[in-house]
């Protein structure tokens, strides 16, 4: 049967969280031999379910009639296992049921926290880099900065620029034409250096700087 052979778990509840029916991947996926969740409960597999919760969750559901949770699965070795869980409202006659879609996000969990890990390394290494240093996303709000960066540009080093507009900071180049210009460049894709270039700061005064600007997305 296609409901015994799909890779995602699949289940039936009723609205007390007794567990009504569960296929195949469900009882592989959590480590349970075929029939052993179907004498359990909601409460015994999920982490983060308790009666009031649930209670919560089935007046949403029967309102929103669809509902997609990530939540933590307990297996029956005692293992932790990262899901999600679609769950849909089914009322017929006087009997009200929930079936649930789960799927195992443990890989996709590991990735996640790969890439956070990756972030967090590139700003610890941007922010304490020698060297003036700014990261902005496509809409030139900033993502990262080295010190030097605020020291340079003489602005206070308890500024957090984080998230805000790279013009809002330098407000001046609203209105430059050629700076405006050099980050569309940049945005597009090209590349761009200048080896010695006069910037004019918010206070009006002149610095004379060498400057890159290469797009990293």
């Amino acid at each position: 049967h296609t409901i015994d052979i799909t890779p995602e778990g699949i289940y039936w509840a009723d609205m007390e969280g007794e567990i009504l029916f569960a296929n195949a991947s469900a009882h592989k996926i959590l480590g349970y031999e075929l029939g052993e969740l179907e004498k359990m409960q909601v409460f015994d597999i999920s982490l983060t379910a308790t009666k009031e919760r649930w209670i919560t969750f089935c007046k949403r559901l029967r309102e929103k009639k669809n509902i997609t949770v990530e939540t933590i699965h307990r297996k029956k070795d005692g293992s932790h296992l990262p899901v999600e869980i679609s769950s849909t409202y089914i009322h017929l006659g006087e009997i009200e049921y929930i079936n649930g879609f789960v799927r195992d996000i443990s890989v996709r969990k590991q990735i996640e926290e790969s890439l956070h890990s990756s972030q967090r390394q590139l700003h610890t290494f941007i922010s304490n880099a020698p060297t003036a240093i700014a990261m902005l996303d496509k809409n030139l709000r900033y993502l990262a900065y080295s010190e030097r960066w605020l020291e340079d540009y003489e602005l206070s080093p308890t500024l957090d620029l984080i998230g805000q507009h790279h013009y809002d900071i330098f407000p001046s180049i609203r209105t430059n034409e050629f700076w405006k210009n050099i980050h569309q460049r940049c945005l597009a894709g090209e590349s761009i250096k200048k080896e010695e270039d006069q910037f004019i700061g918010n206070d009006g005064k002149s610095v004379w700087l060498r400057w890159d600007i290469h797009p990293w997305y």
